[in-house]
């Protein structure tokens, strides 16, 4: 719906303040995504009891600091 709104109303409005085409749908889209990513961690979290999100950030923090002890 969001797409049919800005495609054929308020595409041109939205086109003359931002150059991204369809940034609305594309927001949207992207609100949708998350959400669908957090339901799925929290059903894992309460089937395996680990929370994939929190290990993802503890990931990629402790490879950001290997590569900086590596750099220096």
């Amino acid at each position: 719906m969001v797409f049919l709104i800005e495609k054929y109303i308020a595409g041109d409005l939205i086109g003359h303040f931002i150059s991204v085409d369809l940034v609305m749908t594309k927001m949207i889209a992207f609100f949708c995504v998350a959400t669908e990513i957090k339901s799925i961690n929290e059903s894992y979290e309460d089937v395996t009891g680990k929370n994939m999100i929190k290990a993802i950030r503890e990931f990629v923090t402790r490879a950001k600091e290997e590569a900086k002890d590596l750099t220096e």
